[in-house]
């Protein structure tokens, strides 16, 4: 039997969306992204924000005075806002037989400060991970802004610090056992 030709295109079903409740309520949804570096030509690290859990070129940042490093999120296809408060996770070390350490983070839009936070100070031999909310006004971002997270770090004394840079949270044998550092950033819907 010949298959007769259709007078009418079948119509493919229709997508379902799903929400999460307080979400829709709020007119926010979080969105997680972590720290990372990649390398580039030569011994050059560049130092990123992703929203997908993928390996990082190093597990890993070190400073024994101070450091300043920005992170940044590919730039924005569409305008975007961010409003409300997000939370910072950032794995550390300090190591060392003395001194302490603490990050100063600056919430950017390129580069301008949106917001900063600084974390508690930690005595010498502590490990774990800052868990700290950050107020986030509303911030606007159009076509092509990036937004930047950055990261100062200071270290006091005998010894060396180190913050997490690895989505995939591998350990660093005998340096940290938590590599995984993320920042969650609240985004405004039009739901």
């Amino acid at each position: 039997m010949a298959n007769l030709p259709q007078a009418f295109p079948q119509v493919p079903p229709s997508a379902i969306a799903s929400y999460d409740y307080f979400d829709i309520a709020e007119g926010t949804g979080m969105k997680q992204f972590y720290l990372c570096t990649s390398e580039i030509t030569g011994p050059a690290v560049d130092y990123h924000l992703v929203g997908n859990v993928i390996y990082s070129a190093e597990l890993y940042l070190q400073f024994a005075t101070a450091s300043d490093i920005d992170f940044d999120l590919s730039a924005f296809n569409f305008p975007k806002t961010i409003s409300g408060t997000g939370i910072l996770q950032i794995a550390f070390r300090n190591a060392g037989a003395s001194g302490t350490c603490y990050i100063i983070c600056r919430l950017k839009k390129n580069d301008t400060v949106i917001v900063s936070i600084q974390s508690p100070t930690e005595a010498s031999a502590a490990q774990g991970v800052w868990n700290m909310p950050i107020t986030i006004p509303q911030t606007h971002f159009k076509k092509g802004d990036v937004l930047r997270l950055t990261i100062e770090g200071y270290q006091g004394g005998a010894g060396i610090a180190s913050i997490g840079l690895d989505p995939m949270n591998r350990e660093a044998t005998g340096v940290m056992v938590i590599t995984q550092s993320s920042i969650f950033i609240p985004f405004r819907s039009d739901i």
